[in-house]
């Protein structure tokens, strides 16, 4: 008999992960991700992003739950992105997972906090606000930003 993934974080709500794996069958798999998020642009789906803490696990590309993530986003027609960020925010590294992906960004490049919200808004179609660009430059210098 085949049996799913213990709960590995506690992260989740744990009753329903275990319910989820112990009762609903094997036949029934469900996307396990870190952090996934929608960016988004007047209602309108800009790519999807998972985002992973620096040191974490990543997926092969036969890993059953990335390739429920590619799909998704293919069928949305949207890039789907793997972004590593260290804890203090000072480098992230961009993967692009699908086709949508690999045009919208190199592969694997690795951006300070300005270059990747850059990215976020170029993956919009808009331009960084200068304003926003300040902002995350003088809270790198260690000013507090309100």
């Amino acid at each position: 008999m085949w049996r799913t993934s213990p709960e590995r974080t506690g992260w989740r709500h744990e009753e329903l992960s275990r319910r989820h794996r112990r009762l609903w069958g094997f036949d029934c798999p469900a996307v396990d991700v870190d952090w996934l998020v929608v960016e988004y642009d007047s209602y309108q789906p800009a790519a999807l992003v998972e985002y992973k803490l620096k040191g974490g696990e990543i997926p092969d590309v036969d890993d059953p739950n990335r390739r429920a993530l590619t799909a998704l986003a293919d069928r949305a027609d949207v890039p789907l992105l793997l972004v590593e960020y260290r804890l203090d925010f000072s480098a992230w590294r961009v993967t692009p997972w699908n086709d949508a992906a690999c045009g919208a960004v190199p592969l694997r490049c690795v951006l300070d906090e300005v270059g990747y919200v850059r990215l976020l808004y170029r993956l919009r179609g808009r331009a960084l606000p200068t304003e926003v660009e300040q902002r995350l430059l003088r809270f790198e210098d260690g000013a507090h930003v309100v």
